[in-house]
């Protein structure tokens, strides 16, 4: 009898253990299906965890994994009460009971958690959470490398956990820290292929212009995009004072942090500037070369940064700024990619300031050649000048393309440059020109044209110095072009030039008032002028555009206005 008593213990201890390694089994085979993309495989974690704790009678789990870049511990899949408030957290390896495990890569088992030295008091606070005992085991990749912890707490038995149960987690902590370094490799390969992606577009984006101001706002756009932050902003050092000032920001108070300058060397952004080095800020409260004024003159909160230099020419000329990353935190990977792009964007503003350099060059050739024509008749000075005011101001009002301006703007300068084959006699008459006269007059934008067509920078501008004198009903000259088959540019110079003509000087009459200049500009709409150019001349000349200050404007007149210059007398315009 006896004998038989001894060998029950024997049966019992090999029926838990059978049923141990069964549990164990299936622990195993929930975690074989561990192919396919990081999100199925975090609910494959989640089901193993889900099991764990029922055969391990526990009431919560936490399967952490590792940052190496912040080295921190991220609460990546969780169970029990508080799963919801932790997941995503992070705690910094070393502190805490995880992070113990996780910095000395030895497993622990810890019947009281309050009294553990390496408890971590501030996370049992936040969730409220009783914790009493806690079976934690490093997870490792093939090779060795720490990719994260396995947490068990709360042993439903008064016995707590055992040495068992620590022996039976450590034998699924390989299959486990193998399913975890794929999804964090698998995770690693598609965020990179993403920026790379980003970065391509961008760079693409802020090389495709030429225009300096697009070139600056696309870059903080591709920051912010790029490393994922609230905020981005690009800061250019002025070369007089060596000051830097914000020339873009993006953000929420963006308009007014644009006030603000810095002193050279003041801040993140000054020590870049001039240590010509890349920074990641962390924690800037707790950074020296911080400067809050930014912040504090809008009302934003900066928590962590990335600072790089935008070098050109072996000079630094700005910096790139990416501030308060949306999920984690800055890493040596974001500092890279934003590197990569300030480097493109430095070749992109050279280009532009290049482009923009060669642009005013030209610009400026083009109005001296004009100041020839004025030099020549001295009762025209000043005339291009204010035509090229009142066509950009038109152009405002009819919402023109600032490429369009561009162009309007130079066939406006160079308007009269036909001129210049005009014979000195005919040009400087003091008098009205005669019909032989008028038609030698008649010629100068054909004679424009010819002047310009070899050159061309000058193209795009042809139509409007050729067509100027065109008439909406048809009537006009050189090619008698009418309506819509006049080309846009050269309508709006008709209406400005012909309202400067109207209100200048001339040797044989005084200038007339510009209300009764713009009444015969408003009579003419439909015949001599286009209607919509003749719209957005009215509305520039009410809000101040044309004379310099703001107008009541009268109806449109139903009777020709009664001045008028001497019939039968042709105008030099």
């Amino acid at each position: 009898m006896a004998a038989r008593n001894s060998k029950k213990p024997d049966v019992e201890y090999l029926l838990a253990e059978n049923k141990r390694l069964g549990q164990e089994l299936d622990l195993f085979r929930t975690l074989s299906g561990r192919d396919g993309p990081g999100g199925q495989v975090d609910q494959l974690l989640d089901l193993f965890l889900q099991k764990a704790m029922k055969v391990f009678r526990t009431n919560a789990g936490t399967v952490f994994s590792v940052d190496r870049e912040s080295n921190e511990l991220v609460f990546r899949v969780v169970r029990g009460r508080a799963r919801h408030r932790l997941k995503g957290r992070r705690m910094p390896i070393g502190e805490g009971i995880a992070g113990r495990v996780a910095k000395t890569g030895k497993s622990r088992l810890v019947r009281n958690a309050r009294k553990d030295p390496h408890w971590w008091r501030r996370i049992s606070d936040y969730i409220a959470y009783p914790t009493k005992d806690i079976l934690a085991v490093p997870l490792h990749g093939r090779k060795g490398d720490l990719v994260g912890v396995l947490e068990l707490l709360n042993k439903d038995d008064h016995r707590g956990f055992s040495k068992e149960d620590l022996a039976h987690l450590t034998r699924l902590a390989g299959t486990v820290g193998a399913l975890l370094e794929n999804i964090l490799l698998w995770e690693e390969s598609r965020r990179m292929s993403h920026r790379l992606q980003v970065l391509n577009e961008v760079s693409h984006l802020v090389n495709s212009s030429l225009d300096v101001r697009q070139v600056h706002r696309r870059a903080i756009r591709a920051a912010t995009e790029l490393v994922a932050c609230e905020a981005g902003s690009l800061l250019l050092v002025e070369q007089d004072s060596g000051e830097l000032f914000f020339e873009v920001a993006l953000g929420a108070q963006a308009r007014k942090v644009r006030r603000v300058r810095l002193k050279p060397g003041e801040g993140v952004a000054g020590w870049v500037v001039q240590h010509g080095e890349p920074v990641i800020i962390q924690d800037v409260s707790r950074d020296k070369r911080w400067s809050a004024r930014a912040d504090q003159s809008s009302d934003f909160e900066t928590r962590d940064m990335i600072c790089v230099p935008v070098q050109a020419r072996g000079l630094v000329i700005g910096v790139l700024q990416a501030i308060n990353k949306m999920r984690g935190h800055f890493d040596s990977d974001d500092l890279h990619l934003l590197q990569s792009l300030a480097d493109r964007v430095a070749v992109a503003l050279e280009n532009a300031r290049l482009f923009e350099q060669t642009q005013r060059t030209l610009m400026e050739t083009s109005e001296a050649l004009a100041e020839s024509i004025e030099v020549r008749d001295a009762y025209t000075g000043g005339h291009t000048r204010r035509v090229v005011e009142y066509s950009l101001a038109i152009a405002d009002n009819m919402k023109l393309a600032q490429s369009d301006q561009k162009q309007l703007e130079l066939a406006a300068t160079l308007h009269d440059i036909g001129k210049i084959g005009v014979d000195d006699q005919v040009l400087r008459k003091p008098g009205a020109l005669d019909d032989e006269e008028y038609g030698m007059m008649k010629r100068h934008p054909v004679m424009g044209c010819e002047i310009l067509a070899h050159i061309s920078y000058f193209s795009a501008a042809l139509p409007g110095i050729r067509n100027h004198h065109e008439r909406h009903d048809g009537r006009g000259y050189p090619d008698g072009l009418r309506a819509e088959e006049i080309p846009p540019i050269a309508r709006i110079i008709a209406v400005a030039d012909t309202y400067d003509a109207m209100t200048s000087d001339r040797p044989y009459r005084k200038g007339l008032d510009s209300r009764f200049a713009l009444q015969e500009i408003r009579f003419c709409s439909g015949s001599q002028f286009d209607p919509d150019v003749v719209i957005a001349f009215v509305k520039a000349f009410r809000e101040g555009d044309i004379t310099g200050k703001a107008e009541h404007i009268p109806r449109k007149p139903t009777r020709r206005p009664q001045l008028q210059p001497r019939p039968g007398k042709r105008s030099k315009r």
